[in-house]
């Protein structure tokens, strides 16, 4: 079964969490995902989907919880 991302973060939303939505626009050389590929962090730091994991998502997923 395929997550949404989307519909994941619109639960929690509706559950009074706040939530950003991370998206890969630009990619360089050998990339683990595509252009476009989304992933949704919750303020408590629940996640949903993938921008291709390693040190680069920490990185973002740790951004994503301060903007949520």
């Amino acid at each position: 079964m395929r997550l949404d991302v989307f519909a994941a973060a619109l639960r929690a939303l509706d559950a009074g969490r706040g939530v950003a939505i991370a998206s890969v626009i630009g990619a360089h050389g050998s990339t683990p995902r595509h252009l476009g590929a989304r992933m949704a962090v919750a303020d408590d730091g629940e996640q949903w989907g993938t921008i291709g994991g390693g040190r680069i998502e920490q990185l973002v997923a740790a951004a994503a919880r301060e903007v949520a």
